[in-house]
């Protein structure tokens, strides 16, 4: 299984923190971070993000962004939710067997998610805002058994420009 980890994309700043919206920056992001997930040609099976704005944003995005390569609407999961809950996550993904999946959600839970999959120290990542981890997931679960096939930030993808 293809496990996606992202962070939501840059928001703006505010109070309440639920509320915080993505900023410009954030919304031209996410669809540049799309044409990875369309490069590689995966077909998105599970879009879940956290219940908070910015995050909701950012999956609606992705699902736009994708387009066929997204085969689902986003949707809302609590296990998501600022401070998530690696069990939850985890039992989640013993049920679910999307063959590829897009979590949205936030640091230092994003850190906290990959370092148990990979097996390593949660202070290893530090996962900056629109950041994707993908991670090829073996069954069954348990720490350490994943494989991180890359990690990819914003700044790092060029702008699309169209047809040359």
């Amino acid at each position: 299984m293809k496990l996606l980890l992202a962070r939501h994309a840059d928001a703006l700043s505010g109070v309440p923190d639920a509320d915080r919206r993505l900023s410009g920056k954030g919304e031209a992001d996410v669809p540049q971070m799309a044409r990875l997930i369309q490069g590689a040609n995966w077909q998105i099976d599970e879009l879940l993000h956290s219940p908070i704005t910015r995050a909701q944003q950012t999956a609606e995005l992705f699902a736009k962004s994708l387009g066929p390569n997204c085969k689902v609407p986003p949707q809302s999961a609590s296990f998501l939710s600022p401070g998530a809950d690696l069990d939850d996550s985890v039992a989640h993904l013993t049920k679910s067997r999307a063959g590829a999946a897009l979590w949205v959600f936030h640091m230092p839970d994003v850190a906290t998610f990959a370092s148990y999959f990979l097996g390593l120290p949660p202070a290893s990542f530090y996962v900056t805002p629109g950041t994707i981890l993908a991670l090829n997931i073996s069954f069954p679960l348990s720490p350490g058994k994943a494989m991180l096939i890359w990690a990819m930030q914003p700044e790092g993808i060029a702008p699309f420009r169209g047809k040359d």
